[in-house]
Formats: C-alpha cells, structure tokens, sequence
C-alpha cells in the first residue's frame, strides 16, 4: 500500500515539474501552413547530439518535410550543437529530460497547435538508423494512404499497439478531440509508466476518437513479437527503411545478426554511420565482430 501511495506521490510530482518546465526555443519554427512537419525527438545525454540524429533530420528535410528538431537533456542550458544543424532543420526547441519521447512530442504539439495547419504530420524519435533505400516509397504509401493514423509497425505484446518510433497523422486527426486530449498530456514519471500510459494507449485512444488507423508492416494477429528486433531480416526484404539502434547495439532478444552490415549496404544504407554511432568498444562486441 505504501510503496504505490509513494509511487502515486512520484507520479504527481514529476508531472506537475513537466508542467512547470517550459521548453525553450534556440529557434523558432515558422509558419508553415499546408506543409509537410517532422517532429523529430532526441535525448542528449551529454549536452551534445548525436550525428546520426543529423543524418535522420537531413534525410526527412531531403524527402521535403520541416523539421523541427526537440532536444531532451539533463544540461538543457550548455547544448552543443555542430554547425551541420544550421540546415538539418527549421526549428529547434530544447527541453528538460522528463516524459522520454512522448514528453518532447506532447510539448511541441503544445507551443505549436494554435499556429499549424500542417498536411502532415510525423512525429519521429532517434532509436532507428536510416533511412534505407525504401524511405521514399514509405512515404508515398503514407501520403495516399485513406487512414487518419499511420503507423510502421505494430505489436501484440501486453496489448496491440503502435510502436511508437514514427507515427503519421494526416488533418483529419489532427483536428480530432482524441488527438488533442492524447498530446495535451503532460507524460510523466518512468519508463514503464511512459510505456503503459501512452505507448500502450496511443493506439487505443486514436480508435476511441473514431480514426482510421493503418499499419504499414503489420506483424501477425496475436504475435507478442517485437517485430523490429526479431523479424529486422524480413522487415528491410520488404522495404522498410530502418534498423533500430537497440538491436544492433544490445539485441536483447538474441536473434541472428550475422551479416547486417551487407543487408544493409543491399539497402543502400552506409554501416559505417553505425559503427561511429557505437564507438569502439561495439567493434569488439557479437555484433561488430559477425557484421
């Protein structure tokens, strides 16, 4: 009983700090009516962002979207950012670490709904590597998509539910009352309560509100896989453009990885933006030693 009034007590007060820490804008986004918005989310942990961030906020700027970039760090006041951004992005909007992805996402649907009107709208975080070969076909099948929500991919693990890396949302949802209760959320507290509260409920809440949702590489009805770690092989066959970071630098759940610099060299992807990512201790791990 204690442990979940203190767990309760945690919660609020995290919640009531993401209310009372406002994001700051190093640079503001422009008007942009009737265009195409990326908002891409980053955790730097050592007031620096990563290079493979820039490579995805060039990638989405090459496929024709804005990009507004958001920065979640422990140092939000001694960011350091390399000349490179100047044309990564439109926008740039840093912010205290709480809330993880969903946190960045909800504060800047917040400081920017009453001044868009985007054609549409991804929202997209840094735990993929990319894009591959098949991008621009992914976001052609997104733009004629009849759905309101578009997800990559999804999963029936605890319960069915996007996975949350990159999701669309054309003006139709956007407009909708359950998207805008869903992103004026303050998300708060750990990793399992970002998890249950939100990614778990995203879907859920989307279909509540009556959208149509699409899932682009859908996993198989009732599979409790997470397909972007045990099915990476057949995701990239099929066109999809990323791999995610986890698997190649943890892969928790043990699958074959053998061979994933040539599958993604196959992809037109270069690996050797990953090794750099990974330093080079990964050199040295299952992974950089079976490439």
């Amino acid at each position: 009983m204690l442990s979940t009034v203190n767990h309760f007590v945690s919660r609020s007060w995290q919640r009531l700090r993401a209310r009372l820490s406002r994001p700051r804008w190093i640079v503001r986004l422009p008007a942009l009516p009737n265009e195409r918005l990326c908002i891409l989310v980053t955790y730097a942990a050592q007031a620096k962002v990563a290079d493979r961030v820039l490579l995805l906020a060039q990638a989405w700027r090459s496929a024709g979207y804005a990009v507004l970039l958001v920065v979640a760090t422990d140092h939000p006041r001694t960011l350091v950012l390399d000349a490179g951004w100047a044309t990564a992005c439109d926008g740039l909007m840093v912010r205290g670490n709480h809330g993880y992805d969903f946190g960045s996402w909800a504060a800047a649907v917040r400081a920017l709904r009453r001044h868009w009107s985007p054609s549409l709208l991804a929202l997209a975080n840094d735990s993929v590597y990319g894009p591959c070969n098949g991008f621009a076909e992914l976001l052609r099948r997104v733009e004629s998509s009849k759905a309101d929500v578009i997800g990559l991919t999804d999963s029936y693990d605890y319960r069915h539910h996007l996975q949350s890396y990159l999701t669309f949302y054309k003006p139709t949802a956007l407009k909708n009352p359950a998207f805008i209760d869903f992103w004026s959320t303050y998300w708060a507290g750990g990793r399992g309560d970002i998890i249950w509260h939100a990614e778990l409920e995203l879907l859920r809440r989307m279909k509540r509100g009556q959208l149509q949702v699409e899932v682009l590489f859908p996993s198989p009805i009732n599979s409790p896989v997470n397909p972007t770690l045990q099915c990476w092989r057949e995701l990239i066959a099929s066109g999809f453009p990323f791999v995610k970071k986890q698997l190649l630098k943890d892969n928790p759940t043990a699958v074959d990885i053998t061979g994933w610099k040539r599958v993604l060299e196959e992809a037109d992807y270069d690996p050797e933006n990953i090794v750099r990512d990974l330093g080079v201790r990964f050199a040295f791990t299952a992974a950089g030693l079976h490439s």
